[in-house]
């Protein structure tokens, strides 16, 4: 008999051995991925750039990144839930064992003591990890795309999915619901970032792929050949910025404030509207201009020299010291003195 109960007091230690160095691995992927959630920048995620993952040395782009890794996340936390409940069950068929007997492991000391303890193991094994996911959600939210913030607010409720399957009636189920509370309160006054870049170095040749970018906030940016395809830059902020020799498609400056030599120089812009937008000390020399509207807009000390204006609508506009020249282009205009 006490050869037995060695024995079962052994596959025990080992059970408690391979779950504290899993959840000892799970919890440095949280804060790996937290480190690098938290070292991303507006400018990478506007321009999806390509980050080096550390230790690895992999070079992922942020979509790439902000929508596998979660999944990752997921199946990570999955497993150790899963192993934490087996483990469970069998301290469950441990009487003897006691505080001085058991292995160092968090989940042995909170079965064998109170609910602080348990509270402890409870966001070590399931809040931290869920805490991620909503940091993600949120540092994401200033990407605007649909898709993947969709994506992440279903990976945050199959996580709660998996707890309660997982758990079902237990304590841990219990702090889930309390927990699951508090998400969804956070849920309820939660606020997407505005994308807001200052001072950013030089970018060129860049395809912004992102579709919903209003309220945004661009200062001292400078930008050469970039291309802008249908995006909302509605009710933005463009200040003191240089975008040259750039292609702008179906875009929405609508109610935008754009200033001090934005848009300078070689502009394409297709159907973009500047509908209600203020529109100040502006150089849109040797551009063109086909579809677009400033409709009630304001321009003052706005520069068109060289440029070519087909089919806009500059009606109800406010227009001071608008810059023309001989080489400039009228083809369908209205409303422009």
């Amino acid at each position: 008999m006490p050869h037995n109960q060695t024995s079962s007091m052994d596959i025990l230690d080992i059970s408690s051995t391979q779950n504290r160095n899993m959840l000892v691995s799970f919890l440095a992927y949280i804060l790996y991925m937290v480190a690098i959630i938290s070292s991303a920048t507006h400018f990478d995620m506007l321009f999806n750039q390509s980050s080096k993952i550390p230790l690895l040395g992999l070079e992922v782009d942020m979509s790439d990144f902000y929508t596998f890794a979660p999944l990752i996340l997921l199946i990570f936390h999955f497993d150790v839930l899963y192993n934490t409940q087996q483990h469970l069950l069998k301290l469950k068929s441990k009487k003897e064992i006691t505080n001085e007997t058991s292995y160092p492991y968090i989940v042995n000391f909170a079965h064998l003591n109170g609910i602080g303890l348990k509270l402890f193991m409870f966001l070590a094994v399931f809040g931290f990890a869920n805490f991620t996911f909503v940091y993600l959600l949120y540092k994401f939210s200033v990407i605007h795309m649909t898709n993947v913030y969709i994506w992440h607010i279903f990976l945050i409720i199959l996580d709660f999915v998996s707890l309660f399957w997982i758990f079902k009636v237990n304590y841990m189920s219990y702090f889930g619901v309390v927990f699951m509370g508090l998400v969804i309160l956070v849920g309820l006054n939660f606020k997407t970032q505005k994308l807001y870049i200052i001072n950013s170095p030089m970018v060129s040749h860049k395809n912004i792929i992102l579709k919903n970018l209003t309220h945004a906030e661009l200062i001292n940016f400078q930008g050469d050949r970039l291309i802008f395809k249908m995006q909302n830059l509605s009710h933005s902020k463009i200040l003191h910025s240089s975008i040259t020799n750039s292609r702008f498609e179906s875009t929405n400056f609508s109610y935008s404030e754009i200033k001090d030599n934005t848009l300078s120089s070689n502009i394409y812009t297709v159907n973009t509207d500047f509908i209600e937008s203020t529109i100040i000390d502006v150089d849109f020399s040797n551009s063109k201009f086909v579809g677009s509207s400033f409709k009630n807009a304001t321009l003052i000390n706005v520069d068109f020299s060289n440029s070519t204006l087909m089919n806009i609508n500059f009606c109800s506009t406010k227009l001071k010291n608008i810059k023309r020249n001989k080489d400039t282009i009228l083809i369908n205009v209205k409303c422009l003195k």
